[in-house]
């Protein structure tokens, strides 16, 4: 009993109200709350940081998205972010895309570009496809209206939907430089592959396509410029077999200021079918020769100032051989 007191004597008073001294165990020592606090915002900080690189969308060397390389959670927001630049019936075609055959030509495209095959549940396939939709509803409904201005009816010629393409591209500069984004100081240079199908009527002229590169600062640039070949179902037959010739042009604000045209040599590889051709031509007995070597180049003089009036195509050349 004496040892008991004396602890107590001690320590506490016997005597102390069991509250109070409750209240002295618990008291954290000076400056705990403010490190406690400071773990906390730690603790969701890191929180934050971690749920936002899981949110991220993974990007490949050239700083787009990464498809393949989504996580489900991932294609969800993926999928979110294209509805949102996307109008509401374009929207109802994105959805919409896999009853659509468009996705097989799609895959096939892809396949030739990789060089290796695409799986059917493909993301990047998906994705594409369902753009790709949405895209060429619009231009096939704007190359409806072209004819329908020119008052030629369907079905639908290249030069509609060539038409149809340069509107909704200068729709979509000129709604960017409105917003004030996009950089886009200067035009893009717009080239252009041309098979004369017909030396005698420019109408079996054939685009075989067009791309805009730029916008470019002055200097020295390369680039690969591939094209599908003619139609030669829309060529009279007796100028399939022999010498014609591709144009490839530039124009800048639509005016064009180089022409480079490339002599093409059309005939059959067989010594026989050259001597007596058929009276049909055997469009898969054919090769194409073109004299690379030998391009004749025109350069036309142009107004390269935006602020004036351009001046045209006939203010001067120069030819090149």
């Amino acid at each position: 009993a004496e040892l008991e007191a004396t602890v107590q004597d001690e320590h506490m008073p016997a005597d102390q109200d069991a509250a109070q001294r409750d209240q002295q165990c618990a008291a954290p020592p000076a400056g705990a709350t403010a490190q406690a606090e400071a773990a906390r915002a730690a603790t969701a900080a890191a929180a934050a940081l971690q749920q936002e690189e899981e949110e991220a969308l993974p990007l490949t060397e050239d700083g787009f998205i990464d498809l393949e390389r989504l996580t489900a959670k991932q294609h969800q927001r993926y999928n979110t972010l294209v509805n949102d630049i996307l109008t509401e019936a374009q929207q109802e075609r994105y959805s919409a895309f896999r009853r659509s055959t468009l996705k097989k030509p799609i895959q096939a495209l892809m396949t030739r570009m990789l060089g290796g095959p695409v799986p059917n549940n493909s993301k990047a396939l998906i994705a594409l496809a369902s753009v790709t939709k949405s895209f060429v509803d619009d231009l096939v409904a704007a190359a409806m209206a072209v004819a329908e201005e020119r008052g030629e009816g369907t079905p639908l010629q290249p030069a509609h939907i060539h038409e149809a393409y340069q509107r909704l591209i200068a729709a979509d500069k000129e709604a960017l430089e409105q917003a004030g984004g996009g950089g886009l100081a200067e035009p893009d240079l717009e080239w252009k592959l041309t098979y004369v199908g017909s030396a005698e009527n420019e109408k079996y002229d054939q685009v075989l396509d067009t791309v805009f590169v730029g916008p470019v600062a002055p200097g020295q640039y390369r680039f690969v410029f591939q094209a599908d070949p003619p139609e030669f179902s829309q060529i009279p037959p007796d100028d399939i077999v022999g010498v014609t010739v591709i144009l490839l042009t530039c124009s800048y604000r639509e005016k064009e200021f180089i022409r480079v045209g490339y002599y093409v040599n059309n005939e059959y590889a067989e010594e026989e079918l050259r001597d007596n051709p058929p009276d049909k031509p055997a469009i898969d007995r054919l090769y194409r020769n073109i004299l690379a070597d030998k391009p004749r180049v025109t350069k036309f003089n142009i107004d390269w100032d935006s602020t004036r009036e351009a001046s045209g195509l006939q203010s001067g050349m120069e030819v090149d051989s």
